[in-house]
């Protein structure tokens, strides 16, 4: 199995970078997308409650058995509550626990054996230099690439991808992207919104591959630990222990 899923990555990393020359940008949705019925902007979702909204929110379990991977990544970006793990009043982390627990998509995305590969190969595609449009956003094409890149780098960061990743001994590849990402992210001044997941996604797979020098930064750092665990930046200046720590690893491993 996990040699099948190693070679399914390696494919879908050649494949997806010689793809990508969207001139705009832009990256359509899988046809199969789930499509909310109420959504916020429109006069009854308003009228609803915060339990009616959670309601207005799930895939029909039908929709959900048969829909396709590619369409469940993009269901779940457009989830209308996603931004509400931002929201939590411990960190970010607890606010996504909150959105797995509340919403039967997210559940579903992170338990198919084909996430993994399929979330990667869209992650591939998205251009850091493209002022907007990398993720359709709920309010038409233009949404802000800070949050682009976030929703997505936090689905990525759940340790239960995170392990498939180890597991398949794309490490190396996954972190050397993100870095890639990083420093165009850097050209275009993204905000710590659109930078500190990316980080995350680097940081626990140094975590779980038992990097030592990453190891060691995380028992002596408190600011990394929160990190790590919490999904949430208390000094700015963990991203650059985690990015130093990051180049080392595409050395040495």
């Amino acid at each position: 199995m996990k040699l099948i899923l190693s070679l399914i990555l390696i494919l879908l990393f050649v494949s997806c970078k010689s793809d990508n020359v969207e001139s705009h940008c832009y990256i359509a949705k899988s046809n199969d997308t789930y499509e909310y019925p109420i959504k916020p902007g429109v006069n009854e979702w308003a009228q609803l409650s915060s339990s009616e909204k959670n309601t207005a929110c799930q895939i029909p379990d039908n929709t959900l058995k048969n829909i396709s991977t590619e369409g469940l990544i993009e269901s779940v970006l457009f989830n209308p509550l996603f931004a509400e793990i931002y929201l939590s009043n411990e960190h970010i982390q607890a606010g996504f626990n909150a959105f797995y627990e509340n919403f039967n998509g997210i559940r579903e995305l992170l338990k198919r054996s084909d996430t993994v590969a399929k979330i990667l190969c869209r992650y591939l595609q998205m251009d850091p230099a493209c002022n907007k449009n990398n993720w359709p956003s709920l309010t038409g094409a233009g949404s802000n690439n800070n949050y682009a890149f976030s929703y997505i780098e936090i689905i990525i960061a759940q340790y239960p991808i995170v392990d498939q990743i180890v597991n398949s001994g794309k490490a190396k590849t996954v972190i050397q992207e993100i870095l890639n990402k990083n420093e165009v992210k850097g050209k275009y001044c993204y905000s710590v919104v659109g930078l500190e997941h990316s980080s995350l996604i680097a940081g626990r797979i140094m975590y779980l591959c038992n990097y030592r020098p990453f190891i060691d930064e995380y028992n002596n750092d408190q600011n990394v630990r929160i990190f790590i665990s919490g999904a949430m930046i208390v000094d700015i200046t963990t991203l650059d222990v985690v990015t130093n720590c990051a180049k080392k690893f595409i050395i040495e491993k």
